[in-house]
């Protein structure tokens, strides 16, 4: 069996990026891509600072992007609502996974996977092994434990730009709301449970007010 010079394993927007991140500099690497999410790269939209990439992972996102802003709104628990003029675009995970079919092919993408063994380069999960020269794990960095509902209703069309709630309260299930409008009084509410791993505080203390927000974000896509 021939196998795949390089495995990748990790949920949400970030392991595919990485994957045809790699593609596009070495067209003959032969990827698999493994994710908890039930499906590959993820589900719902997600908001990424297109401003923080390098040049070719913007390039990479480019055709998968569906929405841009030039700012958003930041909620802190506590204190008043902080408008952030910064860039930030809306990716598309369906456009994602089209791009991943058409480089990689089906049979390397591998979805509901949450438990993997990597011992002398053979990566084995259940049901199914396949020989690796290499595995990168980024399960660490986001959790699945998202949720995206589409939501429409009187004065939701007034909201123009992406706003993001941080809930710093132990008692609190989620630890940030984001909500995207979408058009026709339609907002797409994403929420990420408290149990999300690789989440961390990111120092915007140069806003107005900075040293009173904290700012979740996903290492490595994008979301500062």
């Amino acid at each position: 069996m021939r196998g795949y010079d390089l495995a990748i394993a990790g949920n949400g927007l970030l392991p595919a990026v990485l994957a045809l991140h790699l593609r596009r500099g070495y067209p003959g690497l032969r990827i698999l891509l493994l994710a908890g999410d039930a499906q590959i790269p993820g589900h719902g939209l997600e908001l990424v600072m297109p401003g923080r990439l390098p040049p070719t992972v913007r390039d990479t996102l480019a055709p998968c992007c569906v929405a841009q802003w030039q700012a958003f709104f930041m909620a802190p628990p506590h204190g008043s609502i902080a408008k952030i003029r910064e860039a930030v675009i809306a990716v598309d995970p369906v456009q994602l996974w089209v791009d991943l079919v058409d480089g990689f092919g089906p049979a390397a993408l591998v979805a509901g996977c949450r438990e993997l063994h990597w011992s002398d380069g053979r990566l084995a999960w259940p049901g199914r092994s396949e020989p690796v020269g290499d595995f990168i794990d980024l399960r660490g960095l986001a959790d699945v434990a998202a949720m995206t509902d589409v939501v429409e209703g009187p004065g939701l069309g007034a909201l123009e730009l992406p706003a993001l709630s941080d809930f710093s309260a132990p008692d609190a299930p989620w630890s940030c709301l984001l909500h995207l409008p979408i058009g026709r009084g339609r907002v797409a509410a994403r929420r990420l449970s408290r149990g999300t791993a690789g989440w961390i505080p990111a120092d915007i203390s140069g806003l107005p007010g900075g040293d009173n927000y904290q700012l979740l974000h996903a290492a490595g896509a994008g979301l500062r």
